[in-house]
């Protein structure tokens, strides 16, 4: 495993998002950050790409799968691995 992959954490819930987040730091990921929803996330991943996107399905605004889909309709973002 790689500790310098950039993972992106995306939940609406403040309690949910830091749990996850320690969850993979805990895992040996160092390089996590965190949104609070799929606006937010696009966002910041069209200035930091991320090695993988971690995102909570159900949001207010840009729910996970609007965030999938523009995700795969970003020509540099499209191959980043979603869950």
């Amino acid at each position: 495993m790689n500790p310098d992959l950039k993972n992106l954490v995306v939940e609406d819930s403040e309690l949910q998002l830091q749990i996850c987040m320690a969850q993979l730091n805990k895992l040996g990921f160092e390089n996590v950050s965190g949104a609070a929803n799929g606006n937010k996330a696009y966002a910041w991943l069209e200035s930091n790409p991320a090695d993988l996107i971690i995102s909570d399905w159900e949001m207010p605004g840009l729910n996970g799968f609007g965030l999938l889909k523009k995700v795969k309709g970003n020509p540099s973002l499209k191959d980043t691995p979603f869950i």
